[in-house]
């Protein structure tokens, strides 16, 4: 079954089905504005906006690498890495697939472009299970 993540209404990591404890509700921000571009670089001041907001708070930098690095240690099981961008930000990288909004995504390609109206909805509605 392997490890999953959602981010499409609550923020959670499963591995095997069983909830993983990702710590706080802003390391869990953090995860998600990774999650959102999975496979590419998030600068710091794209990920201070996604966490924060237009408040970022005195040492909300230091956090954010405290944060991060937590999260590496909780997903490194799996082989999900975070790894530190060139010129600063963040990539994490993982299979899009085990990510809800970009299974969701995808689901609703393939519905879109599906030929037949049972598949259409068969895919619709996996997609709207997300």
């Amino acid at each position: 079954m392997g490890t999953c993540f959602g981010i499409l209404g609550s923020i959670e990591v499963r591995r095997d089905g069983i909830p993983v404890d990702i710590g706080h509700a802003m390391q869990q921000r953090v995860l998600a504005a990774l999650l959102v571009d999975a496979d590419r670089a998030v600068s710091l001041d794209a990920l201070v906006d996604r966490v924060w907001g237009d408040v970022e708070p005195a040492h909300g930098r230091r956090n954010l690498y405290g944060y991060v690095s937590r999260l590496r240690t909780v997903l490194a099981e799996d082989g999900t890495t975070i790894a530190r961008e060139r010129g600063g930000g963040y990539r994490l990288t993982v299979d899009l697939s085990l990510v809800d909004a970009h299974r969701f995504r995808e689901l609703a390609d393939r519905a879109r472009r599906a030929a037949a109206d049972e598949q259409a909805e068969a895919l619709w509605r996996e997609a709207l299970g997300l």
